[in-house]
């Protein structure tokens, strides 16, 4: 399954208000089938699908999101801590749309929107990499018993670091196992849980990932944020379960 091909991944949809905790208890809807379609200004566009899902994109600016908001004025997607929202100058009506000032025209063509010329979507064969990359690091810091080096050059937010570490120490308990593990991960494809939900600006990028290896003696697990630093994907509170 190429993530090219793939933009939108699929989350229940529902018309029911729902309590939004993050917002302070604020309620919230789900896009509704006035939003459904592509909608498109001249650099610009934005799909909403009856799943749920939403794609937005732009000259500067890709995003897949695995949550979108609807209050009362805006519209907010999430990835993670990173947000966008867009204000709701005109509701749907007819063919027309208005956010943040800009007026979107519903398209005839439902082709999704595409990442702008300026921005790069990581490919199957990079994100593979790139999670391949990240045991390998692990697996030597693993051998050395040098957790805080690992830690210190692939970052991560201290509130995990200590879970991270307990993994890291149960498995370095039974080391020889868990490195024929880890090792044998070059040797196989991960398969995803799902599509990840990506979004990339010039500035920034970041996208959650999940899946496994069916590496011997036992399988891989894994689980975390990728984010773009100088221009490759590095490792961000990412655990891996054996």
């Amino acid at each position: 399954m190429k993530i090219a091909d793939n933009i939108l991944f699929g989350f229940v949809a529902t018309g029911l208000i729902i309590a939004c905790l993050a917002c302070g208890g604020a309620p919230y809807t789900k896009p509704g089938p006035e939003y459904f379609g592509v909608w498109r200004t001249a650099d610009s566009a934005i799909a909403f699908n009856s799943d749920g899902s939403v794609v937005y994109a732009a000259q500067d600016m890709f995003a897949q999101d695995n949550e979108v908001r609807i209050y009362d004025r805006s519209i907010t997607l999430f990835l993670g801590d990173i947000q966008r929202e867009f204000k709701i100058d005109e509701p749907p009506a007819g063919d027309k749309l208005k956010l943040n000032g800009v007026e979107y025209q519903r398209s005839g063509d439902t082709t999704l929107p595409a990442p702008g010329t300026s921005v790069k979507v990581p490919s199957d064969g990079e994100l593979e990499a790139s999670v391949k990359a990240l045991i390998a690091d692990y697996a030597k810091a693993l051998d050395s018993g040098d957790f805080d080096s690992f830690s210190a050059n692939r970052g991560g937010d201290a509130s995990n670091t200590r879970e991270i570490r307990e993994r890291f120490d149960k498995q370095a308990g039974n080391k020889a196992q868990s490195l024929a593990a880890l090792r044998d991960v070059e040797n196989r494809n991960y398969k995803l849980d799902s599509i990840p939900s990506i979004i990339v600006t010039p500035s920034r990028g970041a996208f959650y990932v999940a899946g496994s290896f069916p590496s011997q003696p036992v399988a891989v697990r894994f689980e975390g944020n990728f984010e773009l630093r100088s221009g490759k994907w590095r490792s961000n509170n990412f655990f891996l379960t054996l």
